[in-house]
């Protein structure tokens, strides 16, 4: 499955979901202790709720919470509903510091987003470039609307698998973003790299 959850976050949304979805029989057995972390009350039910993530149905329908739940942090931060490809910078910066980065380029979308960003940079170098090549907010905000009027074109310096991707990426049309398996699609691929 081309998302990826890690245990805490997989814990809550079964728990919190999984009930409305036929999944109540494991939403039931995670426990919660004092600090907000999740685990099942065995380590053999654990195990068999975390390989759920290998589910691309159930994944699917986690992830859709997990972005509702995104979307509307971004627009309790931003005081307005998330655009373009806001979501999609949620799923990969968390809604928090998706906020953080619209805020900055609205500031001054000149800035280098690896500088602002640098674990994001390490991690998805197709979007955010290299240390040859870095990208400004902007580039990376128009990547990420996939807005096929806008014309970022990869530098030359980039890896051909990041070309690709950067391309890929450019020729959807915005609409792509807006349906789980593009975002699936476009999560896969910068993950890969």
């Amino acid at each position: 499955t081309p998302y990826r959850f890690d245990d805490q976050t997989w814990l809550r949304l079964v728990q919190t979901y999984g009930g409305d979805h036929g999944l109540g029989h494991f939403a039931e057995r995670i426990a919660t202790d004092s600090n907000g972390a999740r685990e099942a009350r065995n380590p053999e039910l654990g195990q068999e709720i975390l390989r759920l993530r290998d589910d691309p149905a159930v994944a699917g329908i986690m992830a859709d919470h997990l972005a509702a739940e995104h979307a509307k942090v971004l627009q309790g931060d931003l005081g307005r509903a998330p655009t373009d490809g806001e979501p999609y910078l949620s799923h990969l910066l968390g809604p928090d510091r998706a906020a953080r980065f619209i805020r900055l380029h609205t500031a001054n979308p000149a800035a280098l987003a690896s500088d602002l960003f640098p674990d994001a940079g390490r991690r998805y170098p197709a979007l955010f470039g290299t240390e040859a090549a870095p990208s400004t907010l902007q580039e990376v905000r128009d990547r990420l609307t996939l807005d096929p009027a806008k014309t970022v074109k990869p530098r030359a310096e980039r890896s051909q698998f990041a070309e690709t991707v950067a391309e890929t990426m450019l020729t959807k049309s915005a609409s792509a973003l807006d349906t789980n398996a593009g975002i699936k699609q476009a999560i896969s691929a910068l993950e890969k790299v």
